[in-house]
Parts: structure tokens; C-alpha cells; sequence
């Protein structure tokens, strides 16, 4: 496998901007060291995206870690 993301949909308070309170929290993005700076972990996260989108999620909850940003090789 050269990269993978994972996520999941919770359930929160509907508001006005999001009246189904349905978020997709994205908790997991990996690339193999050996094959990063190749478009994969875009690839993975579109995909993601679209898997969202087909479930009617608007919301998308992304957090990083500065030590996981850009490693280089």
C-alpha cells in the first residue's frame, strides 16, 4: 500500500450552517516514505471526499500535527 486515509462520520447539535449536525473527521493520513511527493495522499483524501459527499456531509473536521507536515524522505 503506498498511502491510505481514514475517517468517519460522527453525529453532533444541528446548526443553522449544518442542520444534519453530521461531521466527517478525517483521523488518519499516511503515505509510505518511499513513494511521498506523488499526488497519493491527495488521491486517498478526494476519494474521501467524494465518499463524504455521497453520504450528504458538508463538514469535513481535519487536524494536523506539526511533526507529521512535509516529512522529508
Amino acid at each position: 500500500m503506498a498511502s491510505c486515509a481514514i475517517g468517519s462520520i460522527d453525529r453532533r447539535l444541528g446548526g443553522p450552517d449544518n442542520p444534519s449536525g453530521e461531521i466527517g473527521y478525517v483521523f488518519s493520513v499516511a503515505t509510505d516514505p518511499g513513494r511521498r511527493r506523488r499526488g497519493y495522499a491527495r488521491a486517498c483524501l478526494e476519494a474521501l471526499r467524494g465518499w463524504y459527499r455521497e453520504r450528504g456531509v458538508t463538514k469535513i473536521d481535519l487536524r494536523d500535527r506539526a511533526e507529521a507536515v512535509r516529512r522529508s524522505p
